[in-house]
């Protein structure tokens, strides 16, 4: 088993981060690259590293990985991270789902066969809040997450 900090993000191209930029990660390892985000270290951290060990090259796998944002901007590089944080100074109640964003990555993972490394990509979802509201189950079901989530996560789910 290879050490948390042991895999290395060598290459890459990314064309909608999400508050990330791959020149600050390249060389970087897999565990130092999730440092920013709360909680990771504690509870996801090791889950997510041995679910990358058990990639199998003849079985790619996703995960997702979901936020609120208050732009439909695809790419939300840290270069626009002050405007962001703008357009949240903005948001009450009332304009809340006109002016939010749900983002999805779907996060697609293959271990490449050759040489073991593993190739990652992203799939970028969004669609207003307002549209998400009008299914009473799927904005019930958000509804929850966001308040059983530790303060830390919504912090960071946020953009603050």
């Amino acid at each position: 088993m290879v050490a948390l900090d042991g895999i290395p993000l060598v290459a890459g191209q990314l064309c909608f981060p999400n508050d990330w930029c791959l020149q600050d990660k390249i060389g970087k390892s897999f565990q130092e690259i999730h440092q920013p985000v709360p909680t990771s270290a504690e509870q996801i951290g090791r889950s997510s590293y041995l679910m990358l060990e058990r990639i199998k090259s003849d079985r790619p796998t996703w995960r997702a990985n979901w936020g609120i944002k208050p732009s439909n901007r695809l790419n939300l590089a840290t270069k626009f991270k002050a405007e962001l944080q703008d357009l949240y100074r903005d948001i009450t109640l009332e304009n809340v789902g006109e002016r939010c964003y749900f983002r999805v990555e779907r996060q697609g993972l293959l271990r490449l066969p050759r040489t073991q490394g593993i190739l990652f990509t992203i799939h970028t979802y969004q669609t207003e809040l307002k549209i998400l509201a009008q299914n009473t189950g799927q904005a019930s079901r958000l509804y929850g997450v966001l308040k059983s989530m530790p303060h830390g996560r919504q912090f960071k789910k946020n953009g603050k």
